[in-house]
């Protein structure tokens, strides 16, 4: 119903919006005085999404959406043996540590205050 592209008459603003699985809708091109707006955010796979915000105008025949940026899914672990080579590089010691960070499998609690 509100997939399409969308123009501002007497500019050069166009925003294209399209369906998927997903939730909302999805913004796959955004520009303003033909420079596009969203161009990197989108190159590095990441989404723009439009939501109903709950706004409607007397008689419904306008209603608010709201964008929200949202990260594209990574399989899990797929970067980690990267993430961990590059830690032992940056930290040989095992220096840093945080429960859930990378590299927190060579540490092990042996008592709790």
């Amino acid at each position: 119903m509100y997939a399409g592209t969308y123009q501002c008459a007497g500019s050069n603003d166009t925003l294209v919006i399209s369906v998927d699985a997903n939730p909302g809708l999805l913004v796959t091109q955004f520009l303003i005085n033909g420079t596009d707006a969203a161009k990197g955010f989108l190159a590095m796979g990441d989404q723009i999404r439009l939501t109903p915000s709950g706004l409607v105008s007397k008689g419904g025949a306008r209603i608010g959406l709201r964008s929200v940026l949202t990260r594209k899914p990574i399989p899990e672990g797929a970067f980690y043996p990267r993430l961990y080579a590059l830690k032992k590089k940056l930290d040989p010691y095992g220096l840093f540590y945080a429960p859930t960070a990378v590299g927190s499998e060579d540490w092990y609690v042996t008592d709790q205050i």
